[in-house]
């Protein structure tokens, strides 16, 4: 038996809400809210932090494919720089799947059959698409990332079924120097993706011999929630069948991790034995018939996404979220850096290693050759620093350049040794305080070197509701 063993989203704390970008455009008032990624956040650094905090090593993952359609890199493995941060093995086999929204469920589709040598994969889908501003598809896009582990134990959705058709030249596009994602002529498009979608959802039905009554669930992921009424009615699911994401209007249409992000939602109200039906629609259409364990009940008690979803700011100024979505620029940091310096400084930047001494037990980060607490040599030996710790002090620097807001340092102790010094984000420089209990998150620092240069960054810890 193959299937899903878990899923673990990422949605960044920032929302705008719809009406604020009417407002700005000098439209009819809308509903709904869209995360938007920070200025520090790319796919890179939401891929990471999809599971970066629940376990320091991931060295039992076999192979890792990143899917999206917006990574910072044209050539550059992605995948690689993800599987190192992460630390998974050197042997690990690393893929990457782009261009397409479906490049996520084709992804997994790779994944599974890639079960047949390995024991335990992991999917991560990942989409920061821009949007020129005054765009209608801007109140429809959002921000985010969720990763998906596959295996041969302990699954929480089983696969049963397996269909695609590919197409092409009807749905979005972008090319290597546009600024934003453009789309067709919607009624063509949607005639075209309409097809495809009942087309592929007919395939899993007779291909495995299963009727509608045999299905509990149907799933539709697109940036239009309506098709999935339009295409379970067409099929022939009753309206009770028929699950419609709250996400779109509460987050937005997040690209290739879309569909995964509605079947988490979904599986939080599933109930074992229950069928899924999981239509994604982009360049064609893919489509999978899951089937819930009993798994389903711890899932339900572990997984975090209605914190994330509760968990936000929300940015009424419009300008400022242009600004954090780097779409508006302010003034400009050019730090001097190389990718030389980022592969060398790798285990402390990258992977959040520091060195124990072996005589005394001090804890170093960044390294360093010998103890400057027992003063031993050459007695260091690595270990992976703990993700939470306390503030134990901080400052306001109002002239760190780039920033919308002063640029918050802070000082943290971290839990199980260790201390490092970076910046805080994603909380207002009026909230930090000494004794404040924060974790860190993996966040670009800055583009010097003509190249994306990552750490780790400190932010508060999720409980739900507003942080603002």
């Amino acid at each position: 038996m193959i299937g899903i063993t878990n899923i673990y989203p990422y949605l960044p704390h920032y929302r705008l809400k719809v009406d604020s970008i009417n407002r700005a455009w000098n439209r009819s008032p809308g509903k709904g809210e869209r995360a938007i990624a920070n200025y520090d956040e790319d796919v890179i650094t939401m891929s990471v932090n999809t599971i970066s905090s629940l376990k320091q090593g991931w060295d039992d993952i076999d192979f890792l494919i990143h899917a999206t359609t917006s990574s910072p890199f044209i050539e550059e493995s992605s995948s690689d720089l993800i599987a190192y941060i992460l630390g998974m093995n050197n042997n690990c086999l690393n893929l990457n799947i782009n261009q397409s929204l479906t490049s996520g469920t084709t992804a997994l589709h790779i994944g599974f059959n890639l079960l047949n040598q390995y024991k335990k994969g992991l999917i991560i889908s990942a989409d920061r698409r821009d949007i020129q501003s005054g765009d209608d598809f801007e109140k429809v896009i959002g921000d985010g990332a969720c990763a998906i582990e596959i295996g041969t134990e302990n699954i929480l959705a089983k696969l049963e079924a397996f269909s695609s058709l590919s197409d092409f030249g009807y749905d979005t596009w972008k090319l290597k120097d546009d600024v934003s994602v453009k789309k067709s002529d919607e009624k063509f498009a949607n005639e075209v993706k309409i097809d495809n979608l009942e087309t592929v959802g007919r395939e899993l039905l007779v291909k495995n011999n299963l009727q509608i009554s045999d299905i509990e669930w149907i799933i539709v992921a697109d940036s239009q929630s309506k098709l999935t009424k339009t295409i379970g009615n067409r099929l022939g699911f009753t309206p009770e069948q028929q699950f419609i994401s709250s996400l779109n209007n509460e987050v937005g249409y997040l690209g290739v991790t879309s569909g995964f992000l509605y079947l988490n939602e979904l599986l939080l109200k599933a109930n074992a034995g229950e069928r899924v039906m999981l239509l994604q629609s982009g360049s064609g259409v893919d489509g999978y018939i899951f089937s819930v364990t009993d798994n389903v009940e711890s899932f339900k008690r572990e997984n975090d996404l209605k914190t994330q979803v509760t968990s936000k700011k929300v940015v009424d100024n419009y300008n400022e979220a242009l600004v954090r979505r780097g779409l508006l620029k302010v003034v400009e940091l050019k730090p001097y850096a190389t990718k030389t310096y980022l592969r060398r400084e790798r285990e402390n930047n990258l992977r959040l290693r520091a060195q124990r001494c072996k005589e005394c037990g001090f804890i170093h980060f960044p390294e360093r050759p010998n103890c400057h607490h027992c003063h031993s040599r050459e007695t260091m030996e690595w270990l992976w620093l703990e993700r939470t710790g306390t503030i134990v002090t901080f400052t306001h620097d109002h002239v760190f350049p780039g920033s919308i807001e002063p640029m918050t340092m802070v000082v943290v102790d971290l839990d199980g040794g260790g201390r490092i010094f970076t910046q805080m984000t994603d909380l207002s420089t009026e909230q930090v305080k000494i004794g404040d209990r924060v974790k860190l998150s993996f966040r670009k620092f800055h583009e010097g070197g003509d190249f994306p240069n990552y750490y780790w960054k400190a932010t508060p810890i999720l409980k739900g509701g507003d942080l603002t």
